[in-house]
């Protein structure tokens, strides 16, 4: 979050007048709490995938000419 503080600088910076403090507030909790760890399992799910694709050993020519 370069250049903000915390998440409620950032929500609130992109969001202008339109969410009052308590809104701001429920939302970086949403974000923190429902979003973030839900997004995280993703990467982590796709990064251990990766990783056993790279494990996997290359298939080998039998071919004989």
């Amino acid at each position: 979050m370069s250049g903000y503080q915390s998440l409620h600088d950032l929500i609130a910076d992109h969001t202008g007048q339109d969410l009052d403090t308590n809104q701001i507030e429920g939302l970086a909790n949403a974000i923190i709490t429902e979003w973030l760890p839900t997004e995280l399992k993703a990467v982590n799910d796709a990064a251990e995938q990766a990783r056993k694709q790279l494990a996997k050993p290359a298939p080998t020519s039998n071919s004989t000419s």
